[in-house]
């Protein structure tokens, strides 16, 4: 049954004030939640739920989460839901994975092209797995360099 709402939750769901006392079930949401009737159950049991909504229409994301409402004496006398809106959320998200992806992309390029300028400058003999070897024991890139020139003195400098 419906106690109280917030002006906000009526984006989601179509609610009026004569609504209060009529179950939310029954009121006609534009939310995606097929298991809002079971959650609610499982709320009265004692669990707390959280789960991703998305609004009809698949414009938004919001995280529902559904408590308990306990009395002054600690009994739960009905639950509290709430959305949050996490919109901007999921959309950095997306970001950050395509600008991961980018990153990883433009490391295997400058790789490829620092392993091809390797091949072509290692002394006659060496394989470039002689480099890498000398690269993880040195610990450093300019033992690297060094060993490319052929020399232990200077070397152009990495940025």
């Amino acid at each position: 049954m419906i106690r109280s709402f917030t002006p906000a939750v009526t984006k989601l769901f179509n609610l009026i004030p004569s609504n209060r006392g009529r179950p939310l079930t029954d009121i006609a949401g534009r939310v995606e939640y097929p298991d809002l009737e079971n959650d609610i159950r499982a709320v009265f049991s004692g669990e707390v739920i959280e789960r991703p909504v998305s609004p009809t229409g698949g414009k938004g994301y919001y995280l529902a989460r559904i408590l308990p409402y306990r009395d002054a004496t600690n009994v739960i006398d009905g639950v509290l839901l709430t959305f949050i809106d996490v919109s901007s959320i999921v959309a950095a998200e997306e970001q950050q994975k395509v600008l991961a992806a980018e990153l990883t992309h433009r490391v295997k390029n400058t790789f490829a092209v620092v392993s091809s300028i390797a091949e072509r400058t290692l002394p006659e003999g060496e394989t470039k797995n002689d480099l890498i070897a000398v690269s993880t024991h040195s610990g450093t890139p300019m033992t690297c360099c060094r060993r490319l020139a052929g020399s232990r003195r200077g070397c152009a400098t990495w940025s």
